[in-house]
C-alpha cells in the first residue's frame, strides 16, 4: 500500500482521495545564512553570560591601560631625569672653571 500521490505508476491526473488535505505548493529551498547560527549560539550567552562577558572585557581594559601607563610614566620620568641631569651639569659646567675630563664623557 503506497501513499496517496506517491505511486509512481498512477496517473497525474487522478483525483486525490477527500480524506487528503491539499498540500501547500512547494517553496524555494531557504539557506540559513550566518543570522541564524549567531542566534542560536550568541543569544543564550549573552542572556546568560553577558554580565559576565562585560566584566572579563572591563578586566582586560583596565590591565592594558595600567600597564600602558606604566610605560608611558616609566619612560616620562626617564626623559624627565636625563633632562634635569643634563641641565644641571651643563649649568655647573658654565660658572666654574673647566676640570679635568672624565673617561665617560
Amino acid at each position: 500500500m503506497t501513499m496517496p500521490r506517491t505511486d509512481p505508476r498512477a496517473p497525474t491526473d487522478a483525483p486525490v482521495p477527500a480524506s487528503t488535505p491539499p498540500t501547500p505548493p512547494a517553496l524555494p529551498a531557504e539557506r540559513r545564512g550566518v543570522g541564524t547560527i549567531v542566534l542560536l549560539v550568541l543569544a543564550p550567552l549573552l542572556c546568560c553570560g553577558g554580565p559576565l562577558i562585560l566584566v572579563a572585557l572591563a578586566a582586560a581594559s583596565a590591565a592594558t591601560l595600567a600597564t600602558l601607563g606604566g610605560v608611558i610614566g616609566g619612560l616620562a620620568l626617564a626623559l624627565g631625569g636625563v633632562a634635569w641631569i643634563t641641565r644641571r651639569r651643563r649649568g655647573a659646567a658654565a660658572c666654574c672653571a673647566p676640570g679635568p675630563r672624565a673617561w665617560w664623557r
